[in-house]
């Protein structure tokens, strides 16, 4: 079972009826006639209830929508791993940055924070990332993790994120 995220056990009125079943009646909620917008607020506010939802639910509850409309709906949850992955840059720039002197500690945590949320991201939006493409992201720089990144975010395919730029 998921930890609650109300302190002290406490549930906001309202949220104690949320139905055990939820992940099962996704497609019922999340119907094509519904916009994008309403469906992002709505997997938003399951996201942040009591009840789990996987994303392979998710996905399945997406299906009967054009792949487009999907990537436009997921594309509204990557954000915030782009920014956990800064942090974390960030964080352990300066916790390197005492070891190996501050500019290049902090270069090297940034580059690994970005890999992380890159590996994420594209987890997240194509599945498993093989292992010797997982390694030329955490050997790359920043520059080129964040060029991938902003690829990441719209590409249609995993490959098509690496392509050399034309």
């Amino acid at each position: 079972m998921r930890p609650s995220r109300y302190p002290a056990g406490r549930v906001p009125e309202g949220h104690e009826a949320r139905r055990a079943d939820l992940p099962q009646q996704l497609r019922a909620i999340l119907v094509p006639e519904l916009c994008e917008m309403d469906i992002v607020t709505i997997l938003q506010y399951i996201n942040v209830g009591p009840v789990a939802v996987d994303r392979e639910a998710i996905e399945a509850a997406l299906h009967p929508l054009s792949s487009n409309r999907r990537e436009a709906i997921m594309g509204h949850f990557s954000e915030p791993f782009v920014e956990q992955g800064r942090q974390q840059g960030r964080q352990q720039g300066r916790a390197e940055g005492h070891q190996l002197g501050h500019v290049e500690g902090r270069q090297l945590g940034r580059a690994e924070g970005a890999a992380s949320a890159l590996v994420r991201l594209l987890e997240h939006r194509f599945g498993p990332v093989p292992s010797d493409l997982r390694q030329r992201i955490f050997a790359s720089d920043v520059t080129t993790i964040e060029t991938w990144l902003d690829r990441a975010l719209e590409a249609p395919e995993l490959l098509r994120v690496f392509e050399p730029e034309s």
